[in-house]
């Protein structure tokens, strides 16, 4: 496990596992990565599984078997994007240690998001979330927030993906920089 966890922390675009739920080793797979220091706790998971089990620290499950064309297509929808234009203008009007930090809570209170989603219960941050969003330059994931916030029917799974995928974007700028 050390080796894996050395080799983790040059830091990986994603990470794809292929969890046994018959093995107790794997049923806490996902979650010790999630928890490790560096890039390994920051990046993409994917559960390349025969199963249907779903763990929150699993960020896709990618069945399997699958054609090759499906795990390249979950893959794809991984890759790291760039932080907007709008968090530079930022960092232009109030210099970088502000706008990293705005960066920083809004993170913070993206994986907030992120947990209440998972649990399925009303989220109070959506409002806020959506605001932020927009302020940064994320704007498709702002609109998204902001509907859930006003009450209209959000697929749900698209809006998790869509924040981790901004959630990644940001920790990839904070390991760049």
């Amino acid at each position: 496990m050390t080796e894996m966890f050395t080799y983790i922390r040059i830091g990986p675009a994603i990470i794809l596992i292929a969890l046994d739920n018959s093995k107790a080793d794997d049923e806490n797979l996902a979650a010790t990565i999630r928890r490790a220091d560096g890039a390994a706790g920051r990046v993409p998971i994917l559960d390349w599984s025969a199963g249907a089990t779903h763990s929150p620290d699993v960020d896709e499950i990618v069945p399997r078997p699958c054609a090759p064309e499906v795990l390249i297509a979950a893959c794809e929808r991984w890759r790291p994007e760039r932080l907007p234009d709008a968090f530079a203008r930022l960092q232009g009007a109030f210099g970088d240690a502000e706008a990293s930090g705005l960066l920083d809570r809004f993170r913070q209170q993206l994986l907030d998001a992120l947990d209440a989603l998972a649990m399925e219960r009303p989220c109070d941050l959506a409002h806020r979330v959506a605001g932020m969003a927009g302020m940064l330059g994320f704007t498709a994931l702002g609109r998204q927030w902001l509907r859930l916030s006003e009450g209209e029917s959000v697929d749900r799974i698209s809006l998790r993906y869509a924040t981790r995928r901004a959630v990644v974007a940001i920790d990839q700028a904070f390991s760049a920089g």
